[in-house]
């Protein structure tokens, strides 16, 4: 489930691109990879999972909860089949997958949000790789009213 709600602008915005820190996420846990308690319009999130080529998991999990609502908690597999489909920027695409290599288990994904935050947001991984570590690289871009 991705839910979205189109912003207007009609006030003035001041716009943050915020990377996350390179992240490994250890075998079979849930790692915060953003936590923001700010009224703001998340406009992207970007983020690139490389597990491991043997035991890296299509079934880890990407979890964005906006003002304690989950809009989307889908896993890998499952984020790829149902809304990834498209490998290039553009369009009206909410969810683009640039990256998706199954056999070195490194999958990357662009998520149009827009969506306003009006107290927090929090993004989470879970790796559902059992065995290794997974390394996470991750971006939000989103506006502040000025």
């Amino acid at each position: 489930m991705l839910q979205t709600n189109e912003v207007q602008r009609t006030k003035k915005y001041r716009r943050y691109f915020q990377i996350g820190e390179n992240t490994s996420v250890a075998a079979n846990t849930k790692e915060t990879l953003f936590s923001e308690t700010t009224e703001c319009i998340i406009r992207d999130f970007f983020f690139r999972y490389d597990g491991d080529d043997t035991t890296g998991s299509t079934s880890s999990v990407i979890k964005i909860t906006v003002d304690d609502i989950v809009v989307l908690e889908e896993s890998l597999i499952d984020l790829y089949t149902n809304f990834g489909y498209s490998t290039k920027v553009g369009g009206k695409a909410k969810v683009v997958c640039p990256v998706y290599v199954t056999a070195s288990k490194s999958f990357g994904f662009y998520i149009f949000l827009d969506t306003y935050v009006k107290d927090s947001f929090l993004v989470e991984l879970t790796n559902a790789d059992t065995t290794n570590a997974a390394a996470i690289d991750s971006s939000i871009t989103y506006d502040i009213e000025i």
